[in-house]
Parts: C-alpha cells; sequence; structure tokens
C-alpha cells in the first residue's frame, strides 16, 4: 500500500521533472537567440568602430591640409606686406 502511494508520487515527480526539463530546453533556446544577436551586434559595433577609425584618420589628414594652408595664407600676407612697402616707397619717389 505504501509502496503504491510512493510509486505515485514518484511518477508525480518525473511529471513535474519532464515539464522541467521542457522549460529548461525552451530557455536554452532563447538563450541561443540572445547569443546570436548578441555576436550580430557585436560584428556591427566592429563596423562601426573601423569606420569611426576611417572618419578620424580623414579628419587628421583634413587637419594637416588645413595647417598648410594656413601656413601659405601666412607667407602670402607676409610678400603682400612686403609689395606694400616696396609700393610706399615707391610712391615716396
Amino acid at each position: 500500500n505504501f509502496c503504491n502511494i510512493s510509486m505515485i508520487f514518484c511518477n508525480i515527480s518525473m511529471i513535474f521533472c519532464k515539464i522541467s526539463m521542457i522549460f529548461c530546453n525552451i530557455s536554452m533556446i532563447f538563450c541561443n537567440i540572445s547569443m546570436i544577436f548578441c555576436k550580430i551586434s557585436m560584428i556591427f559595433c566592429n563596423i562601426s568602430m573601423i569606420f569611426c577609425n576611417i572618419s578620424m584618420i580623414f579628419c587628421k589628414i583634413s587637419m594637416i591640409f588645413c595647417k598648410i594652408s594656413m601656413i601659405f595664407c601666412k607667407i602670402s600676407m607676409i610678400f603682400c606686406n612686403i609689395s606694400m612697402i616696396f609700393c610706399n616707397i615707391s610712391m615716396i619717389f
């Protein structure tokens, strides 16, 4: 009699164990899906970082050319001032 009651509880326990296994498998599926999206996100993040670095390189190159342009502008101003001096001297004579 106690053996039958024990078997009933054992069967009930087995049922809950199977249900638990089903939920565990479902959880694993969602976990794997989450990992896939995480990996996709990481790929896009890396691609974004690459383009950001490329952009920074072009920005630095642009800054270099801007500085070179400023140097030539200053040289031009110097020659312009020298020209004005000679023009004023010419006006005196």
